[in-house]
């Protein structure tokens, strides 16, 4: 948009499955996020949409404003709803669920993930349907929010935070 979002026009296609028979993606991308780094990259993540199986969280890259993407490659196992963020200490931060919740960090602009820590567990696999989200609150901290399901009646639950200290090394 260039009227402040009162229309839109397209501008290109992140990511898309050419054959709905390939058992590596089976059915496409969705849940996407997006991150625009400070040297202007722009990283996409997306769930690998599975039909009842775990499949890899992907990662898509746009070095010309979101024109043209990589090909969306794996940066994690597992990963639905993942959402990104770019702290001011330069790491960046991504939450995602199923099976459980997850964080992981890039300090070299996406090119290499660590960590990949599960920080809740819940009464069973998919808790909540695993579906979280992350944001700074402070210098070198993360405000991680995520559900907290009834093992005995999926339509009861709380939401639950935990902070994190994510410190940048010199």
């Amino acid at each position: 948009s260039t009227d402040r979002g009162k229309t839109w026009h397209y501008l290109s296609t992140v990511a898309f499955d050419l054959s709905r028979t390939n058992t590596l993606t089976v059915g496409g991308f969705t849940e996407p996020d997006a991150v625009i780094l400070p040297n202007g990259e722009i990283l996409c993540f997306m769930r690998c949409v599975a039909g009842g199986t775990i499949r890899p969280l992907r990662m898509s890259r746009s070095n010309d404003g979101g024109e043209t993407w990589s090909m969306p490659m794996p940066v994690a196992d597992r990963g639905v709803m993942a959402v990104a963020t770019v702290m001011e200490n330069g790491v960046i931060a991504v939450i995602y669920g199923r099976p459980y919740n997850w964080l992981m960090f890039s300090t070299d602009e996406g090119h290499t993930w660590v960590g990949h820590f599960q920080f809740y567990h819940g009464a069973k696999a998919w808790d909540a349907w695993n579906y979280c989200a992350v944001e700074e609150v402070g210098p070198d901290t993360l405000l991680a929010v995520y559900g907290n399901a009834d093992p005995d009646d999926v339509e009861e639950g709380e939401q639950m935070a935990t902070f994190f200290t994510v410190k940048r090394k010199s």
